[in-house]
């Protein structure tokens, strides 16, 4: 529900427990813990990022993440798909090797 503070006079617009600084809300941890998560992994859309206070992440027992931490995590991925695709290609080689193998022997039984 909308309200039109135009509408309300000065008073009316500075009472404070119409309007309250702070609203509380009441969520379970879990739910906080996974958007916590999706916020860190920017895995959601917002047009300015939420403020995530250290202690709301203590309460939670989640760990502030440091950019350190993102760019080693980034470089050891493309450390482990560069190694991922030079087994491939490995596995290539040995079989185009076991497929000339292959032929050579069907060729001399003949």
């Amino acid at each position: 529900m909308e309200i039109e503070l135009f509408y309300m006079s000065y008073s009316q617009r500075r009472h404070d427990k119409w309007f309250p600084d702070w609203i509380y809300y009441d969520m379970p941890v879990d739910e906080v813990r996974k958007l916590i998560n999706a916020i860190d992994d920017h895995r959601t859309e917002f047009h300015s990022l939420p403020f995530i206070s250290k202690r709301l992440r203590e309460l939670v027992g989640i760990i502030e993440p440091t950019v350190k931490d993102y760019h080693e995590l980034k470089q050891a991925n493309s450390e482990l798909k560069q190694a991922n695709n030079e087994l491939k290609q490995q596995i290539k080689d040995i079989q185009e090797l076991l497929n000339n193998l292959v032929k050579n022997l069907n060729a001399s039984n003949k």
